[in-house]
């Protein structure tokens, strides 16, 4: 069974009656196998480190922020995208591209459908200028926060 098999179950389609998945650890290890060996692709590729934040805040904003990242000052400049927008350069996919290229564009697409169907109040954003701390984030039952981080290199 290929991996994009094996993950297929974890994601549902989203409907208001339909039950999400709220166990973290569950969610962990999709994300997990969703983001092994994939490279956030800027100026530079960075790897993807997987977190989970105890929810302090209704959402996460550029005001409340340091309250998650405590290294963020108050002038650091912050900039929210919705999930899709952030990923979205790497999860295209052409009939052209060769195999490899086209399996890890899929794997993007499904981190989105991940953010867009298992979390609530997805977003996702950078931090800094140059080279940019990247947070895709997604709260959980109203108690935790999920997400990956990675580096954006721009020059």
């Amino acid at each position: 069974m290929a991996w994009f098999d094996f993950i297929k179950g974890f994601f549902r389609h989203s409907s208001s009656d339909e039950e999400k998945y709220e166990d973290i650890e569950e969610l962990l290890e999709v994300l997990k196998s969703l983001t092994e060996d994939l490279l956030f692709t800027s100026e530079s590729d960075y790897p993807f480190e997987i977190f989970v934040w105890e929810l302090k805040t209704k959402t996460v904003t550029s005001e409340n922020i340091s309250q998650y990242i405590p290294t963020v000052r108050e002038d650091t400049p912050i900039d929210f995208f919705v999930v899709e927008k952030i990923l979205r350069v790497m999860a295209r996919s052409r009939p052209y591209y060769a195999a490899e290229r086209r399996e890890k564009a899929n794997r993007f697409k499904q981190i989105i459908t991940f953010f867009e169907t298992q979390v609530t109040d997805s977003k996702a954003f950078k931090i800094g200028t140059i080279e940019r701390d990247v947070y895709i984030i997604g709260k959980i039952a109203d108690s935790h926060i999920i997400g990956l981080k990675s580096i954006s290199v721009e020059t």
